[in-house]
């Protein structure tokens, strides 16, 4: 039976992964030390345990899932802070009895030396008494599991074994989570110490059967390795060279890769995120060849129901609705806290019997919002021409208090602040609005949103000159080519909005990352010619070293060896370095550009990935180039010189 234990626990601000897949069976009692690198996630940890902090993965106790954390923090766990957490204006006694009055206190005070304290302020007490009282007021509840957050931080080293001595006694009874810095408390009083990381096992080295060596003259591993640094000291300086160039040519290639994957990615993602990728705006066109010039005029309008009748032969299953955006862009102000705000109005398919106020926002403008409510307000005068030019008008006063519903995770590179309002609800909003005047003209009901959809003439201001078409069961971009690629092309037009904005970050990206490849692969050129040459160098230099090693006995496989050896240390010296490097980039590149991670796990396997098999690969060219030097050196000549 598990008395307590986590599941795939993984927790990230950001995109920063602080935790990731965490596995632990603990016990029933003892003293669990937690240990690790300062900010690789072990208050954290313990916070997701607690279920202080939302997070990824399961929590079970005694083998069922935690599914309530705050019954679970009331029922069976307590916690002692690093800083206490005490109320400085309350005495001993009232800070222990905060959330319990239990009878038992004066036995727990007793144990823990702070009996003739209990009518003092915390505010005179020690840090070490502070921690006392912090660790009575975690028994009093008399706990299942207790976490104790790095509580000797603060204490001299008399107190922080005075407060161990008092946590070991508690742990043989209780199950003690405890995280500490302290190796020297953790060696003495741990039952059990885990090393925080992420759960992620590299298996980079097979484990290799000893053979027994026969001929005991061979080099050994050790002594090629040796042997190998003794003559790099030599060629620092040409080293150095290639060294510095590779890192240059590491960092480069890697910044493309992972930029390049992460944005792909990106763009794929989100390519059909956008609320209104539904609603394509269809208009029929018209052109018209103006006399002299090389220029022709394109007028859209709204279709006509004759129009329509040619569009059912050419798709089918989708809906048409009329244009409100236009109207709603034109028209209406924005607030928020009785300050203007600016943002452009879209539609989305509202299909679960939302509200007119219901709307999603994009993240540019989530960002600038201060809670979750705008104040939407519109006041137009809306005349309607009759066919004797008559003029008849109305005017329209609405004022709403938009709820964001959602934010929407869209791809918003280089993206305006978007509010996307419900379409049906906002048609039925405007069917409510009732334009007296124009209705007495008519002799019958029109509303605002007759007036914008069926009473419409030449040029009218409030005409967006398109229809929504909105496919279902289609696919958009499809739907789309059918349409703007048919025999009826110079009629019809569709477009999109989300698509068009697609498509233009799509050619910039695409564009810039043709040119970025040119740049990689020319600096990774001459990264490559500058190793062979100084690879080269180096074996001029050593070539006496060579000569006397190859006299000796050592044989040439045996100096290839040697030889990779320096290769490996170069190139791999390089690449671990040029890691660090992207790495740190990557998070300054991260706090600057939020849409994509260039730390995530997916993205640095990709790059790394690419990045080794580059490595492999020059690697074997240095090798085979530098091993046919070698294999064409005159021992004898080289002998001979001294």
């Amino acid at each position: 039976m598990s008395f307590f234990c986590c599941k795939n626990i993984s927790k990230s601000y950001g995109n920063e992964n602080i935790l990731k897949n965490i596995n632990i069976n603990f016990p029933s009692k003892g003293l669990v030390f937690l240990t690790g690198p300062s900010g690789c996630g072990k208050s954290t940890f313990i916070y997701c345990l607690l279920g202080i902090e939302e997070n990824e993965g399961k929590i079970y106790f005694k083998d069922k899932l935690v599914s309530s954390k705050e019954k679970f923090r009331q029922n069976h766990t307590s916690i002692i802070f690093q800083n206490f957490y005490l109320l400085d204006d309350l005495t001993v006694k009232e800070n222990i009895l905060l959330i319990s009055s239990s009878s038992n206190y004066l036995n727990i005070v007793k144990k823990l030396g702070i009996d003739n304290l209990l009518n003092k302020k915390v505010r005179d007490l020690s840090g070490g008494e502070k921690q006392r009282v912090a660790i009575a007021r975690s028994l009093i509840k008399n706990p299942d599991i207790i976490f104790a957050d790095e509580i000797t931080g603060s204490l001299d080293k008399k107190n922080s074994f005075i407060i161990m001595d008092l946590i070991k006694e508690i742990s043989k009874d209780k199950l003690v989570i405890m995280i500490s810095h302290d190796q020297e408390l953790v060696e003495k009083y741990n039952d059990y110490v885990i090393v925080l990381k992420e759960n992620l096992s590299l298996n980079l080295y097979k484990d290799e059967v000893n053979k027994t060596n026969i001929n005991n003259k061979k080099l050994s591993l050790k002594k090629r390795i040796l042997d190998s640094i003794f003559l790099m000291r030599k060629s620092k300086g040409k080293l150095i060279l290639s060294f510095l160039s590779l890192i240059i040519s590491f960092v480069l290639l890697g910044l493309i890769l992972n930029v390049s994957y992460n944005f792909s990615s990106y763009l794929e993602k989100y390519k059909t995120s956008a609320p209104d990728y539904q609603f394509l705006e269809l208009a029929k066109t018209s052109t018209t060849k103006i006399e002299g010039t090389s220029f022709s005029l394109v007028k859209s309008d709204v279709p006509t129901s004759d129009d329509l009748d040619e569009l059912k032969s050419l798709i089918s299953n989708y809906e048409l609705g009329p244009n409100m955006s236009t109207f709603i862009n034109s028209y209406t102000s924005l607030r928020m806290n009785g300050e203007k705000i600016d943002a452009t109005f879209c539609p989305y398919l509202d299909i679960n019997g939302e509200e007119v106020t219901d709307i999603y926002v994009n993240p540019n403008l989530y960002e600038k919002m201060e809670g979750n409510y705008l104040e939407f307000f519109l006041k137009k005068d809306v005349e309607y021409k009759s066919q004797l030019n008559k003029i008849t008008q109305d005017t329209v006063r609405i004022a709403l208090v938009l709820k964001v519903k959602s934010i929407s995770k869209e791809m918003n590179l280089f993206d305006t602040p978007r509010i996307y309002y419900p379409y049906n609800a906002f048609n039925e909003y405007f069917k409510k609005i009732k334009l007296e005047n124009l209705s007495n003209e008519m002799e019958k009901h029109v509303s605002l949103y007759s007036r914008l959809s069926s009473y419409t003439y030449d040029n009218d201001i409030y005409s967006s000159h398109s229809l929504y078409l909105i496919p279902y069961k289609n696919d958009v971009p499809l739907v789309m080519k059918i349409i703007n690629s048919s025999s009826y092309q110079n009629e019809f037009s569709v477009t999109s909005r989300s698509i068009t904005s697609y498509n233009t970050i799509n050619t910039f990206f695409e564009a810039l990352k043709s040119a970025l490849g040119i740049f990689v692969s020319i600096s990774s050129l001459i990264s490559f010619m500058v190793l062979i040459l100084s690879l080269n160098s180096l074996i001029i230099d050593e070539r006496k070293e060579i000569a006397i090693f190859k006299s000796l006995g050592v044989t040439s496989k045996e100096f290839n060896s040697i030889y990779l050896l320096q290769i490996l240390y170069v190139i791999l010296s390089s690449f671990l370095t040029a890691f660090i490097i992207k790495f740190f980039a990557y998070l300054i590149i991260n706090r600057y550009i939020t849409f994509i991670s260039l730390t995530n796990l997916k993205s640095l396997q990709y790059e790394n990935s690419l990045s080794f098999i580059f490595t492999v690969g020059i690697s074997l060219c240095a090798y085979l180039f530098g091993k046919r030097i070698i294999k064409k050196l005159d021992l004898s000549k080289i002998l001979k010189e001294e």
